[in-house]
């Protein structure tokens, strides 16, 4: 800042001094006036809903991440989608977030092109990994998970990408890694989510194996092979209604009742008999006695 003193003689050095002053003092006043409101308040220590406060470092710290990275580049210039996962996630800041895309077809780094791929790293061997990729012009999606193996203080280890959702297979929701597929507890499970994929359709449902069912009990249950065998054939039955022919001889430990025979060849029942008896004996009283 330029200081001349009152007692100073004029000459044109002290007049640029002057000068120089008078600009400085101009133009703090107009720097002071452009200043905004937050400028003369204290800054928050916590989220609310001024608009007239600027953010402390406690804030900042308190309801954000330390970096968030909006690409591989953004990591580190030279990282590429061939870039190893371990070497990535080193370079990660503690409690950052990394949201990138990935579009090489040919890197193994990562399980499929064209993924969305979410990094949540806490701690140096805390770290979360996402990956997504919904399949252009189709109903496809899949979602992979990934992270580190190793304690504090040992070297880390990628332990790969793992798909634990797909919309086309239900059977991929079991992990197939080499040590998977040599434990029988998951092999177990995975048959029964293989076999639940085969699973009819209620409405219709077609079987193609034998369905066993206990006995019926109530009217609309279903019946199995045992009870239908004890029932016999229709075309082996005596039944109520309609005409049949019977063949064998029939046993009756009981009379049969038969109705007033109407046509020849009909079954007579007792009471036709007793009449038909009884007419005759009135003829033959008739005759006296007679017998022609």
């Amino acid at each position: 800042m330029a200081v001349i003193s009152r007692s100073a003689p004029y000459n044109v050095a002290n007049q640029e001094l002057l000068n120089t002053a008078i600009i400085e003092q101009v133009g703090n006043k107009a720097n002071t006036a452009d200043l905004k409101p937050h400028a003369f308040n204290d800054l928050a220590t916590e989220q609310g809903t001024e608009t007239d406060k600027a953010p402390s470092n406690k804030l900042l710290t308190e309801s954000s991440f330390s970096r968030v990275y909006r690409s591989l580049q953004d990591i580190n210039p030279t990282f590429d989608d061939y870039t190893d996962m371990i070497t990535v996630l080193d370079a990660m800041e503690i409690n950052s977030i990394a949201s990138y895309n990935v579009e090489a077809d040919d890197s193994t780094v990562y399980p499929s092109a064209d993924l969305q791929v979410h990094i949540f790293k806490t701690k140096s061997n805390r770290i979360t990994c996402f990956a997504y990729r919904k399949v252009w012009n189709n109903i496809l999606q899949y979602f992979w998970v990934g992270g580190l193996g190793g304690s504090v203080g040992s070297t880390y280890r990628w332990a790969g990408w793992r798909r634990v959702f797909t919309s086309d297979d239900i059977s991929t929701v079991m992990p197939t890694s080499s040590a998977a597929a040599s434990n029988e507890k998951v092999l177990s499970e995975k048959v029964v989510y293989d076999e639940f994929a085969k699973k009819a359709p209620l409405a219709n449902p077609t079987f193609t194996g034998t369905v066993t069912v206990p006995d019926a009990t109530v009217s609309g249950a279903a019946v199995n092979k045992g009870q239908l065998d004890l029932k016999a054939n229709d075309n082996e039955v005596v039944k109520l209604t309609t005409d049949q022919t019977i063949a064998g001889v029939k046993t009756f430990s009981s009379s049969p009742i038969v109705p007033t025979p109407s046509v020849g060849g009909a079954a007579a029942n007792k009471d036709y008999v007793d009449t038909a008896i009884g007419n005759i004996g009135s003829v033959l009283d008739a005759l006296n006695g007679e017998v022609i």
